[in-house]
């Protein structure tokens, strides 16, 4: 029978987030006592990062305060349980200053230097919904805690707001420098969603309250080209300014719509004026929606129990469709590798 599974490139089997972006860069979490997982991933194809600009994007995902100094490793992965997996360390850790081009392999990061100090557990991961994700929850509460309604008031935009950035921008997208046909005045980060990028671990009412009216600024507003409004809320694309205001597109923009590679000069020294943070925060909470998460026990909570059950009581029938799924066939060669070690 035909094996439905996606052809292994890796001993660790692939979340289903981890195929739809194509992911060929990996990278572990291996903290002692807990459970060997993945932090996140990327295209390498796509994004095309120097070692260097790697290091950027996690020290900006970093949210420990204070934070420590971690490395990152190459790692070989081998697996000896289903969806169980372990590591070890390869040769030296990548330099943070190298300019050379991050390759497709596996990766852990550690605090330690390798010689067997204690290490701490590195960056996450914790989760990034869009911003239509989140806004989509709330409404979805409201149905349960009326009171909810009150707090999306905090994502409308008050005239004064849009008026200003309307003169300010002239009509120009700031993602394409063009004057478009149709364009939107669109928060680059939704007031009532800023708590989340500041990693608040305990409730406050007064804190919050004074992060989301921080963000009802016309600095935290930009121009866009209308056909952009529906995937700047998906968190598709993002303005990475400590790399030349890099315009980053995490996926394709919508067919004719001609994207920068950069912001454009006239955008950048508004920003700098009053965009940068707010800038800076809706690239990190793109990179948190694309880049973290993806661990394939995400896909299955059970880590497989029903199919191990299954094939422990009654065998396996190889001419059923399930035995050849990426969890079943996982769970097939765990259960060879077993009898070939008994």
């Amino acid at each position: 029978m035909e094996d439905l599974a996606t052809p292994r490139t890796t001993v660790h089997l692939l979340s289903e987030k981890s195929m739809k972006h194509k992911r060929d860069i990996f990278l572990f979490s291996d903290f002692p006592g807990k459970s060997f997982s993945l932090i996140g991933g990327m295209n390498s194809r796509r994004y095309k990062l120097t070692i260097a600009q790697f290091y950027q994007w996690l020290d900006i995902l970093d949210d420990r305060k204070p934070k420590i100094d971690f490395l990152i490793w190459k790692i070989n992965v081998d697996r000896f349980d289903v969806l169980c997996y372990v590591c070890k360390r390869v040769g030296i850790p990548l330099p943070r200053s190298s300019n050379e081009k991050m390759e497709p392999g596996d990766y852990a990061v550690y605090s330690d230097d390798g010689s067997g100090k204690p290490k701490v557990k590195v960056i996450g991961p914790r989760a990034f919904p869009t911003f239509r994700q989140r806004e989509i929850t709330t409404r979805q509460r409201m149905q349960e805690c009326p009171e909810t309604a009150e707090l999306l008031r905090h994502n409308v935009m008050t005239e004064e707001i849009i008026g200003q950035v309307k003169a300010r921008d002239e009509g120009v997208c700031w993602l394409t420098d063009e004057a478009a046909n149709s364009t939107v005045v669109s928060w680059i980060i939704p007031p009532l969603w800023s708590k989340q990028v500041h990693s608040v671990e305990r409730y406050d009412e007064d804190r919050d309250n004074e992060i989301i009216e921080g963000h009802k600024l016309s600095g935290n507003a930009i121009t866009l080209d209308a056909r952009l409004a529906k995937p700047f809320m998906l968190n598709a694309f993002g303005v990475d300014v400590d790399n030349n205001y890099r315009i980053v597109k995490f996926r394709n923009a919508p067919k004719g719509v001609p994207l920068q590679k950069f912001l454009p000069e006239r955008c950048i020294a508004i920003s700098k004026q009053h965009n940068d943070r707010f800038l800076r925060e809706q690239f990190k909470w793109c990179l948190g929606v694309q880049f973290l998460g993806g661990d394939v026990r995400e896909d299955y909570p059970d880590g497989g129990a029903g199919l191990i059950d299954e094939a422990a009581d009654f065998g396996i029938d190889l001419d059923d469709p399930k035995w050849h799924t990426p969890i079943g066939r996982e769970i097939r060669e765990v259960l060879e590798m077993h009898e070939e070690a008994s």
